[in-house]
């Protein structure tokens, strides 16, 4: 199965491919991914049981709490360098112009290392005193500041350049696959041997497994991408490129404020950890819904560049339109689920009641209209437009604060429901109307809107 996978396939997509043979590149690609995700979800499951059986509650909580902080910094530190790798690579590589195919990925992985390294720095020192990480020494938070968020940060860029290059089950299996069945396998043997771990060994062994992870993606992608590039000299494009990647970081760092904010001021507005406890499970479970569209936005992304540049519009049409129908073909089942028993999952969580269920259909709801919109977000982004996508998101989020403040000291979690999806579904329809103007494409799944 691997075989099949790694091999070096000439082209990304047929350049001219017909309809079929490109719905059927996003058919199997989002299956691959969504296979995928649905392991990870397994493996997870069972690397958290075997993480708290042999760690313990305290220590277990100490280590997901540095991983998370990690896993946000590496999100930051990478300057929107992901997203530029997927923008571009796949026009470099149709253009033939692997000279600037080159220079892109050496520019990225040596800018994002060097951010991550600096992002650790401050870190180090900004953290050291946190409450949270005193279970940890010096030395561990050395190996999370310096070689976790370091590796973190290539890894991410690593599969950014593999979804570029149309390749989505590359750019998935190292975090979805290798990495947790590394650790499962690990911590397994200490678990049988009854092994007590602290939360300084787990960091070791992450350390280790992300070591391991970072060689096997360095060496695929020499297989498939660098091995040809070898004797091919570099072009850089550094101040265009940064201006991008900082566009790019400017809407990571909206996006991150976006999916924070709810549970921050009702925590604050509230003062009710409960309340907060099930506003978080509520949320989580209503992105269940838009699952579809985010699969499908890792096959669309780099076809949206690589069509815009060559101007087939027609073709870019045709791939817009099936994959709104793929992830509302996705989404509006687990809708239907969540509809249905919805209540059952929040009691399994201790946080079922009218109002959770009240708010988690409402959220749910604007998250079947984000996938009814399409991959609006994708397109704006991806196309060269991605200032709008900037101003769009700013006052999505203003909306959202304006809205909390007014409605959760009298409605709690119910306004927190109403808030979310009130600047959700405005956002969508303000950049559906900005992606009609500047790309005259129909993003839903319905030929005439």
């Amino acid at each position: 199965m691997f075989k099949k996978f790694f091999t070096i396939k000439a082209s990304l997509v047929p350049a001219e491919s017909s309809p079929v043979d490109l719905k059927d590149y996003i058919f199997k690609g989002t299956v691959s991914v969504l296979l995928l995700y649905l392991l990870s979800i397994v493996f997870g499951f069972v690397l958290n049981y075997l993480l708290i059986r042999s760690a313990g509650t305290a220590d277990y909580g100490t280590y997901v709490y540095a991983l998370n902080l990690i896993t946000l910094i590496a999100g930051f530190a990478v300057m929107g360098t992901d997203n530029l790798l997927v923008k571009n690579l796949a026009v470099y590589k149709d253009q033939a112009n692997n000279s600037l195919f080159k220079g892109l990925l050496l520019f990225a992985i040596g800018f994002t290392l060097l951010f991550s390294l600096l992002a650790g720095l401050v870190s180090i020192f900004a953290f050291d005193s946190m409450s949270a990480l005193n279970a940890l020494n010096w030395y561990d938070l050395v190996f999370l500041f310096f070689i976790i968020l370091p590796l973190t940060s290539v890894i991410i860029v690593l599969q950014s350049s593999f979804q570029g290059l149309s390749k989505p089950f590359l750019s998935q299996f190292a975090d979805k696959l290798l990495r947790p069945l590394l650790f499962i396998a690990i911590i397994t043997i200490f678990f049988i041997l009854g092994r007590y771990l602290s939360a300084s060994e787990l960091v070791m062994i992450n350390s280790g497994v992300l070591l391991v992870t970072v060689l096997v993606l360095i060496a695929v992608h020499h297989k498939v991408v660098l091995k040809t590039l070898a004797p091919i000299g570099v072009q850089l494009k550094t101040i265009p490129w940064l201006r991008i990647s900082f566009s790019f970081f400017l809407l990571d760092v909206l996006y991150n404020i976006n999916s924070r904010v709810d549970i921050f001021l009702i925590g604050l507005l509230r003062n009710d950890p409960t309340e907060v406890a099930a506003c978080n499970i509520v949320i989580k479970l209503s992105e269940l819904v838009g699952i579809g569209l985010f699969l499908v936005n890792m096959l669309l992304a780099p076809l949206v560049s690589k069509y815009i540049v060559k101007n087939e519009i027609s073709k870019l049409q045709e791939a817009v339109t099936y994959t709104a129908r793929l992830a509302l073909v996705i989404s509006l089942p687990l809708f239907i689920f969540i509809l249905i028993f919805g209540n059952k999952v929040l009691a399994l969580f201790d946080v079922a009641s009218a109002v959770s269920f009240r708010s988690l259909m409402i959220l749910s709801f604007a998250q079947l209209i984000n996938v009814f919109m399409g991959s609006v977000g994708v397109i704006l982004s991806m196309s060269g437009h991605q200032r709008y996508s900037i101003y769009t998101l700013a006052i999505s989020i203003v909306l959202n604060i304006v809205l909390d403040i007014i409605l959760i000291p009298p409605m709690g979690l119910m306004g927190v429901a109403i808030a979310s999806g009130a600047s959700l579904i405005l956002w969508n329809f303000l950049i559906y109307m900005i992606v009609r103007k500047k790309t005259n494409l129909k993003t839903t799944g319905l030929k005439f809107i």
